[in-house]
């Protein structure tokens, strides 16, 4: 592990600590793209702001530049094609240039950038891609038919969770289905899939005991009534309004009318509970620190501050292939 300052590194220093990495990953690192889609960003940006080129400062490492690294050149249109033939291989995970990039395509994402002057977003939408669109919300017929079509290919066992679908590249129908203020269980009712026998009606001490146990399970998502509904609670939530309590109301009788009170986590303990959560949303909403505040996940990003950690430091410390210990 290179422990080093970099703000105040000299070339020298620079030139050893890009070796080390070049030693650790091999011909992978010779791509900057990938040095800063795997954890190196800060070696980039120094020599970025040294004034001078990528492909000099490689030479000055000691290293051959030879045809077998040459940048591709196809045009804007043959871009666009190659572009169009990954998202129907792989979905909506392609809309994400890191995943483009970390999935041996960063070639492309720097042409789009380098050679024809666009952003990700503008290339994306001249290819047909246009997010906005893309997500209009369907009626739910329309996504009953997308959804049996997903069970045929993958096998009915996958249709109780939406974790599966979103893992797998599914994650919009999920968000239409949700969005349409349908449960993911009466969603699959309608399909005509068999789902589990519908819950007996608990009284208000097993109904406090029952919201209990998903406080101490889910922590503060479990606060808001529509998180309960979209993720399995919505049983719970109706009983509560048939016993004649309005959510609040209700939480308040459980004993949570203060936030929930987090014990400090740890560095790495907040790290394994960040990707964690992660991997069930995704790079894209939970890099970004508002989304995480405005879905039940505000402690995380507080406690990360606490420690006196910006929140693009922690994501970069989050990756998973880091050997450089940086001075933040």
């Amino acid at each position: 592990m290179v422990k080093i300052n970099l703000h105040n590194s000299t070339m020298e220093e620079l030139y050893s600590v890009y070796l080390d990495i070049v030693k650790i990953h091999g011909e992978k690192a010779y791509n900057s793209n990938w040095l800063s889609g795997n954890g190196y960003s800060r070696i980039v940006n120094q020599i970025r702001k040294r004034n001078i080129s990528w492909i000099d400062f490689r030479k000055k490492c000691g290293f051959k530049i030879i045809n077998k690294f040459k940048r591709r050149n196809e045009t804007l249109e043959e871009l666009m094609d190659i572009y169009k033939s990954l998202i129907r291989k792989h979905g909506e995970k392609a809309y994400s240039s890191n995943w483009i990039c970390k999935n041996g395509h960063q070639w492309l994402a720097n042409q789009v950038r380098v050679k024809h002057k666009l952003t990700w977003n503008e290339f994306r939408k001249k290819s047909g891609i246009d997010k906005v669109l893309i997500r209009k919300i369907k009626p739910i017929n329309e996504l009953i038919t997308e959804y049996l079509l997903i069970l045929k290919k993958h096998g009915e066992i996958k249709y109780r969770s939406q974790l599966w679908m979103v893992k797998n590249g599914y994650r919009w129908i999920t968000n239409h289905v949700r969005k349409n203020n349908i449960s993911w269980i009466d969603f699959n009712r309608k399909t005509g899939i068999k789902v589990k026998p519908i819950r007996r009606e608990y009284n208000i001490d097993e109904l406090i005991e029952s919201y209990k146990r998903a406080v101490k399970k889910h922590g503060e998502n479990a606060y808001r009534s529509t998180w309960m509904s979209n993720n399995g609670y919505l049983w719970l939530y109706q009983r509560s309004r048939k016993l004649g309590f309005y959510w609040a109301d209700f939480r308040k009788k459980c004993g949570f009318n203060k936030p929930l009170q987090r014990e400090r986590l740890s560095i790495q303990e907040l790290l394994e509970e960040f990707k964690s959560i992660e991997s069930i949303h995704g790079e894209d909403d939970t890099r970004k620190v508002k989304w995480m505040m405005n879905n039940g996940y505000r402690w995380i990003t507080e406690q990360v501050l606490n420690y006196d950690i910006k929140w693009n430091c922690f994501i970069q410390m989050s990756k998973k292939e880091i050997e450089m210990e940086f001075k933040w």
